[in-house]
C-alpha cells in the first residue's frame, strides 16, 4: 500500500514515510510527511485510520528534521560496531556509550537505531524510560540521595538540604564547574542502614551531615 501511495503522490517509494508501515526514520522531509498524511486522511474520509495517521504526523515531522550521522563520533562508531551483532544488545550498547562519554547524544540516536534494527522512536523511548540513561551531559560525578521513607525518617531530609546548600544546585542539576550532578533516588536497597547516599557506583550507609560534607569535600579535592 505504501509503495502505491508514494507513486500516486510522485514520491520516491524508498523515501516514503509509509515504506515500513509508518516507520518514522525513513521520512525524507516534513513536506513529504504532510503530503502523505493529507492524502491518507482524504481517502479514509477522516475516519479512525485517518485520525491515527494525523496523530503520528507530528512525530514523523520531528524525525524528518533530524540529521542522521552514523559515524559522527569515532568512539560511538566503535561501540556500534562492537554491539552490532550482539543478541539483545540495545541496553548494553546504551550503557557502554554512557559509560564512555557520560550520556546518549541525541544526534547519534538514528545511528544506534540502525545498528540494532529499531526505529529512532523506540530508542528515544528506551532512553527516556530508564532513569539511569541520560540524554544530556552530566557532572563528572553523581551524588544520589535516597528520598524513600526509611531514609527520610532517619535524617534524609537534612542530607537533602545540606547537599542543596553546599553544592548550590537543586535535584537534577549540575554544579557550574561540572564536578557534581545532584539526583534524588527512591530506594538504594539499603534500608536497614538508613540514611544512605550513592556517589557514582559506591553506596554509603548511615550517613550524617558531617559524613556527607566530607564525601563532597573529597570529590572536590579529587577533581582539582
Amino acid at each position: 500500500m505504501s509503495v502505491l501511495l508514494a507513486e500516486s503522490l510522485n514520491i520516491n517509494p524508498d523515501k516514503a514515510a509509509l515504506a515500513k508501515q509508518f516507520d518514522m526514520t525513513d521520512v525524507v522531509n516534513p513536506k513529504e510527511v504532510d503530503d502523505i498524511v493529507r492524502h491518507l486522511v482524504e481517502i479514509t474520509d477522516g475516519g479512525f485510520v485517518g485520525k491515527h495517521i494525523a496523530f503520528q504526523a507530528s512525530h514523523m515531522r520531528c524525525f524528518a528534521k533530524m540529521e542522521v550521522r552514523v559515524e559522527s563520533d569515532p568512539l560511538i562508531a566503535e561501540l556500534l560496531g562492537e554491539f552490532k551483532d550482539a543478541s539483545g544488545g540495545l541496553l548494553p550498547l546504551l550503557h557502554a556509550i554512557q559509560s564512555r562519554i557520560g550520556y546518549i547524544p541525541e544526534t547519534n540516536i538514528p545511528a544506534i537505531a540502525a545498528t540494532v534494527n529499531r526505529s529512532a522512536a523506540e530508542i528515544h523511548g528506551v532512553v527516556s524510560f530508564y532513569h539511569d540513561l541520560k540524554s544530556a551531559p552530566q557532572g563528572r560525578h553523581t551524588l544520589q540521595i535516597c528520598r524513600a521513607e526509611s531514609c527520610q525518617a532517619t535524617g534524609g531530609r537534612e542530607l537533602e538540604q545540606l547537599a542543596r546548600d553546599v553544592l548550590g544546585v537543586e535535584f537534577g542539576e549540575t554544579t557550574p564547574d561540572g564536578t557534581l550532578t545532584l539526583e534524588a533516588v527512591y530506594c538504594l536497597g539499603n534500608c536497614a542502614c538508613s540514611p544512605s547516599v550513592r556517589i557514582d557506583d559506591a553506596t554509603y550507609a548511615r550517613v550524617d551531615a558531617a559524613r556527607l560534607q566530607a564525601l563532597i569535600d573529597d570529590i572536590r579535592r579529587s577533581s582539582v
